[in-house]
């Protein structure tokens, strides 16, 4: 397969927001080869809720990851202008 890269829960990718700024998520679930579901690891200053798992709790939830893009699948980015897209590192 051309272009193949492993996926897998927990794995580290680059996620590009919506203002274009880059930060570091979790995979949380593997839809399909270039479609992923991602959360960001809350901050270990963020007071009790900090926390790297578990991967599927809801956003807001005591000692969980907050989940990016509503918990909707992000595509692998294929141009350089887009957003809500996800690379490897």
């Amino acid at each position: 397969m051309a272009n193949a890269y492993r996926l897998r829960l927990g794995r580290y990718v680059r996620y590009r927001m919506a203002s274009g700024k880059w930060v570091h998520a979790a995979v949380i679930a593997v839809t399909s080869q270039t479609a992923v579901r991602l959360a960001i690891p809350r901050s270990k200053f963020g007071g009790p809720n900090y926390a790297d798992s578990p991967l599927t709790a809801a956003t807001g939830v005591s000692g969980s990851m907050q989940q990016l893009n509503a918990n909707a699948d992000v595509s692998k980015m294929t141009s350089a202008s887009q957003v809500n897209v996800w690379l490897p590192y």
